[in-house]
């Protein structure tokens, strides 16, 4: 009994630092493409799920997500998009 645990750098933060203002640079150069960085950071945890229900130590009845700031939009989007 216990935790798995995951935890990544969002886009831009971190050891993914975009040179400039953290994920705003890559946000604005991804408009004109008609992506946003919110959806590239949900589409990484969606992923990150992924892997996570590849190890048997896992269980797929029993997964949540959290975060604040960014990371509570971000948990709020991935929770109403991915049904798991």
């Amino acid at each position: 009994m216990g935790f798995v645990v995951l935890t990544y750098d969002a886009i831009g933060h971190g050891e993914r630092l975009i040179q400039g203002n953290t994920h705003h640079e890559a946000g604005f150069a991804l408009l004109p493409l008609g992506e946003t960085i919110a959806g590239w950071m949900v589409w990484e945890s969606m992923r990150a799920i992924d892997y996570l229900l590849t190890l048997p130590e896992v269980d797929p009845e029993h997964i949540g997500i959290t975060g604040n700031s960014g990371g509570g939009l971000n948990t709020l989007f991935t929770s109403a998009l991915d049904e798991r």
